[in-house]
C-alpha cells in the first residue's frame, strides 16, 4: 500500500494501485473501498479537499486543494 497525501502533506489514505483498493481510518476504524476504473473517492480533512480517481487498472490520479468557502466543516 502506498500513502496518498494531501496538498498539505497530511496522510489521507493508502492505495494499492494494482488492485484498486483504498484504505483509510474513520472514527478509529479501518475502512477499505475498491475503486473500479473510472471510480473516484473524495476526502475532506482539515480544510483540504482530496480527490482520488482511478484512471486505469494500475494508476490513480490525485487532486488536492484547499476548500475555503465550501461550507464544509
Amino acid at each position: 500500500m502506498e500513502p496518498i497525501r494531501d496538498i498539505n502533506h497530511h496522510l489521507v489514505c493508502y492505495a494499492d494501485y494494482s488492485r484498486g483498493l483504498i484504505e483509510y481510518r474513520h472514527q478509529k476504524k479501518m475502512v477499505r473501498i475498491s475503486l473500479p476504473v473510472g471510480g473516484e473517492a473524495l476526502f475532506i480533512f482539515d480544510n483540504c479537499l482530496t480527490l482520488v480517481h482511478r484512471t486505469s487498472p494500475e494508476y490513480f490520479t490525485v487532486l488536492s486543494q484547499p476548500h475555503h468557502g465550501l461550507g464544509i466543516a
